[in-house]
């Protein structure tokens, strides 16, 4: 499955993220609303890494 999300463009993380925080605010279940932040947490860190990445590239 990380393949998979390595293979995801900024725009797809993005579009992801918003889709999770929409869900967190339509659930009314404190657990599963706790883990769809999660998720979102996870997603947003992955997005830092690809944009430092592309940060790194672009100094090279």
């Amino acid at each position: 499955m990380n393949k998979e999300i390595e293979a995801l463009s900024l725009d797809e993380l993005e579009k992801i993220r918003e889709k999770l925080f929409q869900l967190g605010l339509l659930t009314r279940d404190a657990d599963l609303s706790n883990k769809i932040y999660e998720v979102i947490d996870l997603v947003e860190k992955k997005m830092e890494a690809k944009k430092h990445a592309r940060t790194n590239q672009g100094n090279c």
